[in-house]
């Protein structure tokens, strides 16, 4: 333009160099490049927009044009006043100049100047926010690796509490899984020493942990979650997590069930050990809350004489107040049986208790001389033992007379604990009378006189 005009207004020494600022652009534009690279593989990655400010900084020192808009301002005001001296029906040529002189003073029009400074202004901000954002990042990260290791230790009290000889050596979690998901990796000493899962050439914990190490490793991970005391309350699923345990684990693992029902979590524990459950649900802390239910199984036969009939297994969920029929010993569950027809007997129990009444006897009289009575020796032989022993000082003789009672007992029962299901006699039995036998076999028990 300066060109087009010299031969009319006086020339003007415009020179601006675009070097610095073009290369300063093409640093900047590498290092967002390179950031966009960088989130577009890991979308969590961390980022930090030091540099990033800084070329940013430097491009917008190099794009200084004060000097170059003053002097463009002193060219168009000597352009207006060449103008001035020409008539309105000038050459379009000259009207076209004019036009493109317009366009190009718009883009260092006052509009063009206060977005810039208002896009200055948010870059403030935006370096205010990032720099808070920072920070945050920075407290966020310290505070979780104080809870992993937190987490670490609460994992190796648990495996201590279970006597396991496994600790974890190392334990850290970053998220630079698939997508940015959280990743763990953790090692592990198994009696001091370093188990690894890298190649064939190391040991393989896979295959040097036994299957009850592997539960309890994974069990401990599970506790070890709700030992901040800051953990809500929630509701825990227990599936089985008595498998491969010893009676020391069984132990720790019901005491940590009861710390966790203490602090009003809701735990459910399903099992096929009714040994365990019993256990737990006979703890003082625990059974004014728990509640025993089984899974009770059928299978329903459509056609009985039909070897390939249709078969549906049905099941249902039942309320039980505990599970001492799975873990009494038998002799008590006998007892028991015998105690509840003795105070409210049914018709139908008659068969049950009459055959019952020898074989609590024998396992009465085995209790009380176990090494005398042995399981080759029946009532019988027992009743024999009894009425021959003569000497006084022998704990088997018959100091209270009570020999009498055993015999009307064993005459009576005997008929009917070799009876078959079809035996009419057992069938017949006078219920008075077979109650009358279970009282006096329920007080001989019991020593009552």
């Amino acid at each position: 333009m300066i060109q087009i005009w010299s031969d009319r207004i006086e020339k003007l020494d415009l020179i601006i160099e675009l070097k610095d600022l073009n290369n300063a652009y093409k640093l900047f534009f590498h290092e967002v490049s390179e950031l966009i690279t960088k989130k577009e593989k890991d979308i969590l990655a961390f980022v930090n927009f030091n540099k990033f400010d800084e070329l940013l900084k430097s491009v917008y020192e190099k794009a200084n044009f004060t000097n170059y808009n003053d002097k463009i301002s002193v060219f168009n005001q000597r352009v207006d006043a060449y103008l001035i001296t020409l008539s309105k029906d000038e050459s379009q040529v000259i009207n076209q100049k004019i036009a493109e002189l317009k366009l190009s003073k718009l883009r260092f029009s006052n509009e063009v100047i206060f977005d810039l400074d208002c896009f200055s202004q948010d870059k403030k901000t935006k370096e205010a926010k990032t720099k808070s954002m920072n920070e945050l990042r920075d407290l966020i990260l310290e505070e979780q690796q104080i809870l992993i290791e937190k987490h670490k230790d609460g994992i190796n009290e648990l495996l201590k509490k279970f006597n396991s000889m496994i600790r974890l050596s190392k334990f850290e979690k970053d998220n630079k899984g698939h997508r940015g998901a959280s990743r763990i990796s953790y090692g592990i000493t198994f009696l001091d020493q370093e188990l690894s899962i890298l190649n064939h050439n190391e040991i393989i914990f896979d295959r040097v942990l036994s299957s009850g190490d592997k539960s309890t490793l994974a069990l401990a991970f599970f506790l070890s979650k709700f030992k901040d005391e800051n953990f809500e309350p929630s509701i825990i699923f227990f599936d089985d997590p008595m498998s491969s345990l010893d009676e020391h684990r069984r132990k720790a693992t019901i005491q940590e069930i009861q710390y966790l029902v203490e602090r009003e979590f809701q735990a459910f524990v399903l099992s096929h050990d009714p040994f365990f459950l019993s256990d737990i649900s006979k703890l003082s802390a625990i059974s004014k809350w728990a509640k025993c239910y089984e899974v009770e199984t059928k299978l329903i036969d459509f056609d009985p004489l039909d070897p390939n009939s249709n078969k549906v297994c049905n099941s249902k969920l039942i309320v039980r107040q505990n599970f001492d029929s799975y873990v009494l010993h038998s002799y008590y569950q006998e007892y028991y049986k015998l105690w509840d027809f003795v105070h409210a007997g049914k018709e139908e129990q008659k068969t049950e208790i009459a055959r019952s009444l020898r074989p609590i006897l024998e396992a009465y009289l085995r209790f009380l001389f176990p090494k005398t009575f042995t399981e080759d020796l029946w009532l019988g032989n027992m009743i024999t033992m009894i009425r021959e022993e003569k000497n006084v000082k022998s704990p088997l003789f018959d100091k209270n007379q009570r020999l009498a009672e055993i015999q009307s007992i064993n005459e009576f029962s005997k008929i009917y604990h070799h009876a078959d299901g079809f035996d009419t006699c057992i069938q017949g039995i006078d219920f008075s009378t077979l109650h009358g036998y279970a009282k006096d076999t329920l007080r001989f028990i019991t020593g009552i006189n």
